[in-house]
């Protein structure tokens, strides 16, 4: 069980302006909540999936550099020693079937 605390001193910028109604201490305003329904809502105690929020905006900058690397790569493509065609490097030539200058595939 929580400790009776101000909400002032949990989140000043929830409570009510001076001169208003009095504090609520924390205990008090769970069992009002969890009277309404709330339970599942405002109840830290309990296990309840939170999703992480950034404490800022990430810039654009920063987005673009991080994304920099997130690109296509031109696969390495060299010219076949036998026909002189375009092909992946160390694969069979679909040109030729040559590789490593031996015939591989017979047409």
């Amino acid at each position: 069980m929580i400790a009776s605390r101000c909400c002032r001193s949990m989140a000043p910028k929830n409570c009510a302006p001076s001169g208003s109604l009095p504090c609520v201490p924390a205990n008090e305003r769970r069992e009002a909540d969890e009277s309404a329904g709330m339970d599942m809502l405002n109840a830290p105690d309990k296990e309840v999936g939170t999703m992480a929020v950034p404490f800022r905006r990430t810039s654009k900058t920063r987005k673009r550099l991080r994304r920099t690397h997130f690109k296509l790569q031109v696969p390495g493509m060299v010219q076949c020693p036998n026909c002189g065609e375009w092909k992946l490097a160390h694969r069979v030539c679909k040109a030729c079937g040559t590789y490593k200058g031996r015939d591989v595939v017979n047409k």
